[in-house]
C-alpha cells in the first residue's frame, strides 16, 4: 500500500475500535445544548449612541469538542474589537470562555438582549436572554448641567446686577462730571461772548454797513468812512484786550472756534496798521472805554478825551496847531486806514468776513445750550456738508456753502479781487 494511503488507514482503524470499546460515542457529533450561556450587562440603562458593554461566558459541559461558534448579539450588533475575536471559537470538554462585547443602541426604547451562537459547520443555532436594557434619549443641556446651572445662574444673575450697577455709577459719574466740566466752559463762553463776540460782532456789522453806504451817497463818504474807523477802533480794542485777558476762543464747536480765528485774522491783514498807529488806536478806544466805566477825565492817565463817534469825528477834522500830539497821530492812523479802505476790493471783502462771522456766532450761540450737554459734534474740520440746521438757523444771514467758501479763502489767504460791494 502506498505509504500517502496510511494515514487515514490508521484513522479509520482507530474509530474502529474505539467504536468496539465504546460504541455510539465515535460517531457522536458536537452539540450547542452542552454549551451554558452566562452573561450580563454593565448598565440596564443607557442613551442612544452611547455604548453598553456585554460580558459574556460560554462553558462546555459536554465530552466533547465543539466548534467552530461565532457569536452574535441581537437586537443591535457587536462592536468587534481586534483581542475580542467572535467567530471560529472552538471550545474543549470542560473549558471556559470569556468574551467581553460592546454594543451601540440605535434607538429608544427597551430590549431585550440576546446573545446568539451559530455552530458553523453543522447550520446549529442557539439563542439565550442576557439582559434588558432601558434606552432613552441623550439629555438635554439643561438635563446635563441642571446641578451646575442651579448654582452659577443665580451666582451669573448677582455678577451681571453688580456690572451694571457699577457700569450706571460710572456713566452717572461721568456724566456728574461732563456736566460740571461743561457749566464751566459755558460760563468761560458767556463770559466772551460778552466781553468779546457781542462787541467784535456788533462793531464788525457797523462797519460792513458802513461800507456798504460809502458808493451810494457821495455826501456822506467822509462821515462814513470815520465812522468805520471808529468801529475799526472798537474791534481792535477788544481783539487786543481778549488776547490780554482770554487769549483761547471757546466756541461748542471745534471747526467754530477756528473758523473765527481765521476770520479776524485776515480782517487785521485788510486793514493793515504800524505798530505806531496801532499803539494810538489801541490807546485812544481804551480812553474811551475807561470813561465809560465812570473814570475821570483828569486822571492824568486819559488822553483821548471821547466817549462817542461825535467825540472822535470833532478829533478826526480838527485842524487847529493847538490840538495834542496824540490826536495827531490818531489823525495820522486815520489817513493810513482811510487809503487801504479806498479800494473797492478790500471793502467788498470786509463785508463777506463779516456776514460769515455773524453767520457762525448765530448758529454757535444758538445751539450751544442744547448740544454742549450732550454728545455734540466736536469735529475737528469744517465741514463741508452744511450741518442738518445751520441754514435753518442762520441762513438768512448767509449760506452755508458761501460761508464755507468765504473761510477757506481766509484760511488760504486767496481772495478774488474786484469784489463788489453788496
Amino acid at each position: 500500500m502506498p505509504s500517502q494511503y496510511r494515514p487515514y488507514l490508521n484513522y479509520i482503524v482507530a474509530i474502529a475500535v474505539l467504536n468496539v470499546l465504546c460504541p455510539g460515542k465515535a460517531l457522536a457529533q458536537p452539540s450547542l445544548d452542552d454549551i451554558h450561556i452566562s452573561g450580563w450587562t454593565s448598565s440596564v440603562k443607557s442613551e442612544i449612541n452611547h455604548p453598553i458593554t456585554i460580558f459574556v461566558r460560554l462553558r462546555n459541559t459536554g465530552k466533547g469538542t465543539v466548534g467552530p461558534i461565532d457569536i452574535e448579539t441581537a437586537p443591535f450588533p457587536a462592536v468587534v474589537e481586534p483581542n475580542q475575536s467572535l467567530s471560529g471559537l472552538v471550545l474543549r470538554p470542560q473549558s471556559r470562555l470569556d468574551r467581553t462585547i460592546k454594543i451601540v443602541p440605535s434607538s429608544k426604547g427597551q430590549f431585550d438582549l440576546h446573545v446568539r451562537l451559530r455552530l458553523v459547520r453543522q447550520q446549529d443555532e442557539r439563542t439565550e436572554k442576557i439582559a434588558s436594557i432601558d434606552v432613552s434619549p441623550p439629555p438635554t443641556f439643561w438635563e446635563m448641567y441642571k446641578d451646575v446651572l442651579a448654582i452659577f445662574v443665580p451666582l451669573g444673575i448677582v455678577v451681571v446686577t453688580c456690572v451694571v450697577s457699577v457700569g450706571i455709577q460710572m456713566r452717572v459719574l461721568k456724566a456728574t462730571r461732563q456736566q460740571k466740566t461743561s457749566e464751566t466752559v459755558l460760563q468761560i463762553i458767556l463770559n466772551q461772548g460778552r466781553d468779546y463776540y457781542s462787541p467784535i460782532s456788533g462793531a464788525f456789522s457797523e462797519l460792513a454797513e458802513s461800507l456798504g453806504l460809502m458808493g451810494t451817497d457821495e455826501s456822506e463818504q467822509e462821515h462814513l468812512m470815520r465812522r468805520v474807523f471808529f468801529f475799526l477802533g472798537v474791534i481792535l480794542y477788544k481783539e487786543n484786550e481778549f488776547s490780554f485777558s482770554h487769549g483761547y476762543i471757546y466756541l461748542p464747536h471745534l471747526w467754530a472756534e477756528g473758523a473765527v480765528r481765521d476770520i479776524m485774522n485776515e480782517f487785521f491783514e485788510l486793514v493793515p496798521l504800524s505798530r505806531q498807529d496801532e499803539a494810538v488806536v489801541h490807546k485812544c478806544f481804551s480812553d474811551m472805554w475807561r470813561i465809560h466805566r465812570g473814570e475821570k477825565f483828569d486822571d492824568g492817565v486819559t488822553r483821548f478825551r471821547m466817549r462817542t463817534l461825535y467825540d472822535l469825528e470833532r478829533i478826526l477834522v480838527d485842524r487847529s496847531d493847538s490840538i495834542p500830539e496824540e490826536y495827531k497821530a490818531l489823525q495820522g492812523a486815520y489817513e493810513a486806514v482811510k487809503h487801504e479802505l479806498a479800494k473797492a476790493e478790500v471793502r467788498g471783502r470786509l463785508v463777506e468776513l463779516e456776514r460769515s462771522l455773524r453767520a457762525i456766532l448765530e448758529y454757535e450761540l444758538t445751539i450751544m445750550f442744547r448740544e454742549w450737554y450732550g454728545t455734540g459734534d466736536r469735529q475737528m474740520e469744517m465741514p463741508i456738508d452744511a450741518p442738518s440746521d445751520f441754514d435753518a438757523i442762520a441762513g438768512s444771514t448767509e449760506k452755508w456753502g458761501r460761508v464755507l467758501e468765504v473761510v477757506r479763502d481766509a484760511r488760504e489767504g486767496k481772495r478774488e479781487t474786484g469784489v463788489g460791494v453788496e
